[in-house]
């Protein structure tokens, strides 16, 4: 019984410490929370998507869903058997002239029309996750780094998961987004 004792306060500190890292957000507050709050999207203290998306697909269960990603088979396809062909391209260097569409890997797009530029979902390090032991990047998929950004009109995160939201990656090229609204250090952004 003691052993169990000790097994749940450590799980539980564990839990805690690294929950606690600032990769992990914090609760809105201030300003931030009345923006929230104040949004026709927010019910039932969630954002509500605008038109019905199952979070699982049809036919499955989280139960499922879980007992099939740790102990199902695991499918050839899902990781390149070799580098994925990339060519690492200068950003610093098209012209306000030059409408782009550059798939930077993963799930990180750099995109130029009419001399406005956009960044989406930049995920530069080698790990979509908090977790330097999960969702590493397939080779040839990290082609860039944060010092390859340059200056950007507007930087788009399209939904808070780490494969599309690298903290890191965020932190490092805040200071390159002409047009935003960011709150860093309290663990929340806009």
């Amino acid at each position: 019984m003691v052993y169990l004792i000790i097994f749940i306060v450590v799980f539980v500190a564990a839990t805690y410490f690294v929950m606690s890292q600032e990769v992990f957000g914090a609760e809105p507050k201030g300003e931030r929370l009345e923006k929230i709050l104040s949004s026709k999207n927010y019910k039932d203290k969630q954002f509500q998507n605008q038109s019905f998306t199952p979070q699982i697909a049809e036919g499955f269960s989280m139960p499922k869903v879980m007992f099939s990603f740790l102990f199902g088979k695991k499918d050839p396809l899902l990781k390149p058997s070799q580098a994925i062909p990339a060519i690492h391209t200068d950003l610093n260097k098209i012209s306000d002239d030059e409408d782009v569409f550059i798939w930077m890997g993963h799930s990180s797009y750099f995109i130029k029309i009419d001399g406005v530029s956009f960044l989406i979902d930049p995920v530069l390090s080698t790990f979509g996750s908090p977790f330097k032991f999960f969702n590493k990047a397939f080779e040839g998929s990290d082609l860039f780094k944060p010092q390859d950004i340059p200056n950007i009109d507007y930087l788009v995160i399209t939904h808070d998961h780490y494969d599309h939201l690298d903290f890191p990656t965020v932190k490092a090229i805040r200071e390159k987004s002409r047009k935003g609204d960011y709150a860093f250090g309290s663990g929340s952004s806009s």
